[in-house]
């Protein structure tokens, strides 16, 4: 709490976005703290803004806000990205594996596509879906019902499974770094861990990007 309200003492006169990601989760175990900060912030600053995505109602929090619903892909518009991304891969993909992973991925934009990450990497739509069908689907508290909306966290820990030990350490690192890293300054750092192609198979899965 204290270093909560430093932290908002110094940003009274700063213009700044705040971006909180999948604010259900922080809801979860730290509803009470969240909330305070948020509060704090939007009554002890003047220029700071707060954009929050989350996928349930966010009406508890008892704040002036502007509300932009994003809503799913169609099914149309899901076998679009889908044969978009798979187009120059000769992976036979039978109707009723499309029709699995469309309804898994829910018109979950990312969903689609780490879907078909996957399908690369195994080359096969089948191997695809025995493992994302093996994923165990967290359990949201603040969730009524459960669906295949959660199709995003099964997706990203069987992408992480497939991960190497060297891909993890290199991950780890580059969080530490949301406003960007100089490749080449990077890649000094992980002269033994083949940087390059492991980046690339970061990449593939859309874990980084590199400009």
């Amino acid at each position: 709490n204290v270093i909560a309200e430093s932290l908002v003492d110094s940003l009274k006169n700063i213009s700044v976005t705040f971006v909180l990601d999948s604010m259900e989760k922080l809801l979860i175990d730290e509803r009470d703290a969240t909330e305070d900060f948020i509060n704090s912030l939007i009554s002890q600053t003047t220029s700071v803004q707060l954009l929050l995505t989350s996928q349930i109602d966010l009406a508890i929090l008892d704040s002036r806000k502007k509300v932009i619903k994003i809503e799913a892909l169609t099914l149309e518009e899901s076998e679009l990205l889908f044969m978009e991304l798979l187009e120059d891969e000769k992976i036979d993909i039978q109707k009723d594996e499309r029709n699995w992973l469309f309804e898994f991925c829910n018109g979950h934009p990312l969903s689609v596509k780490l879907t078909t990450s996957l399908i690369k990497f195994y080359k096969s739509a089948k191997l695809t879906i025995e493992y994302l069908s093996s994923g165990s689907t967290p359990q949201n508290p603040l969730r009524n019902k459960m669906d295949k909306g959660t199709s995003l966290d099964v997706c990203l820990s069987t992408i992480y499974n497939c991960l190497t030990k060297e891909q993890v350490e290199i991950l780890q690192y580059v969080k530490f770094f949301p406003g960007g890293l100089k490749y080449k300054w990077a890649e000094g750092h992980f002269e033994q861990l083949s940087f390059a192609e492991n980046v690339a198979l970061l990449q593939q899965f859309f874990f980084v990007q590199t400009l």
